[in-house]
């Protein structure tokens, strides 16, 4: 955490080495949210470490470490630039967070997003995805979007049920950068240059 005054440092924090994993540093943006926790509210960090684990911090007392933590996927087995680097996306009330392999009630899943409890990291519910997530979760009212390889998907912000889908066939497709939402229309660029725009 740096000063805003004059970036000087103000606390730092690193993963466990019981946590560690090799590349395993945070390939994420944090998100900043906030938690009512034993009664007290926390104006609080979130990020993802390609370890899988997604840590939530104290933007007061970063130095204390992780407020809770939670590990949404596994640890990467193959390296590669898919793996647990998607940023999180937070609506006001709840965090949303995609990630890599993992098991949701007994299913191996490619990929995953996941609603989450901002106090506690407790899953509000969650889907699995048929690709690891790359993107940024983007969120609008109502609804979150998340891209899965060359699948884009919107979801009920509220239950995870899905409301609508497109599938890029072109070669090297994949979405591997954040939706924009704007005036309604959703703006999403693939890895083959193309720029799609879906209206409401």
């Amino acid at each position: 955490a740096l000063s805003t005054t004059d970036l000087s440092l103000e606390g730092a924090w690193q993963v466990p080495s019981s946590q560690q994993i090799t590349d395993g540093d945070f390939g994420t943006a944090p998100t900043l949210f906030q938690a009512t926790i034993a009664g007290v509210q926390h104006q609080m960090l979130g990020l993802i470490n390609k370890n899988g684990m997604y840590y939530a911090f104290d933007r007061t007392n970063i130095t204390a470490g992780p407020v809770w933590q939670t590990q949404l996927a596994a640890p990467p087995s193959g390296g590669g630039i898919g793996n647990n680097i998607s940023s999180s996306e937070w609506d006001g009330t709840t965090l949303y967070a995609a990630a890599g392999v993992t098991t949701i009630n007994g299913t191996s899943c490619s990929g995953s997003v996941r609603a989450l409890n901002p106090a506690s990291g407790a899953f509000l519910w969650q889907d699995c995805l048929s690709h690891d997530a790359i993107a940024p979760v983007i969120g609008c009212p109502g609804l979150v979007t998340v891209d899965a390889g060359q699948t884009l998907l919107i979801l009920n912000a509220s239950t995870g049920s899905q409301l609508f889908s497109f599938t890029d066939t072109h070669t090297k497709s994949m979405f591997a950068g954040p939706a924009s939402i704007s005036h309604g229309t959703l703006y999403q660029g693939n890895m083959d240059g193309i720029l799609y725009a879906f209206g409401t």
